[in-house]
């Protein structure tokens, strides 16, 4: 009675599907692209001796004598 056959999948695949890209295609409409990166963020990379977060441009120097940025 509740028999699955290949013509229920492949309509519940196309219906997923047109879900799917349907939602992706307002949502890039709209710019909203799902992605947390703010486009004035800035990159970081921590110091090898310190352990601190910079900005990985335009590093300056702390006060550690065996800072690899003085």
């Amino acid at each position: 009675m509740f028999a699955l056959n290949l013509v229920k999948l492949f309509v519940v695949a196309v219906i997923v599907a047109v879900l799917w890209y349907g939602y992706k295609w307002v949502a890039g409409f709209f710019g909203r692209t799902g992605s947390d990166k703010d486009p004035d963020a800035l990159d970081m990379k921590e110091c090898t001796v310190c352990g601190v977060y910079r900005t990985a441009r335009g590093q300056a120097a702390c006060d550690r004598e065996d800072c690899p940025y003085r």
